[in-house]
C-alpha cells in the first residue's frame, strides 16, 4: 500500500485546543496560538537624566560666578 509507506510526522494535541498538530510546531494551525514561548526582552529603564543636568547648573553657575568675580575686580 502506497499510503503506509508515506511517514507522518509525530503529532501532539494543541495545549489551547487540543487538535492534533506535528511536534515541534512553533503556533497551532487550527485555533493560532503561538506554542513555542519566546525568550523574554529585558524590560528598558528610563536613563535618568539628573546628572546630566546637575552638570549644567554647576558649569553655568560656576562661569557666572567667575564672570561676576572678574567684572567686580576690573570695575
Amino acid at each position: 500500500m502506497a499510503g503506509m509507506d508515506e511517514q507522518q510526522p509525530d503529532n501532539q494535541p494543541c495545549k489551547y485546543c487540543g487538535r492534533p498538530i506535528p511536534s515541534g510546531a512553533p503556533f497551532c494551525y487550527y485555533c493560532g496560538r503561538e506554542l513555542i514561548a519566546r525568550p523574554e526582552r529585558p524590560m528598558q529603564t528610563e536613563k535618568n537624566h539628573w546628572p546630566l543636568w546637575l552638570t549644567l547648573i554647576g558649569v553655568f553657575g560656576g562661569a557666572a560666578v567667575i564672570l561676576f568675580v572678574m567684572f567686580q575686580l576690573l570695575h
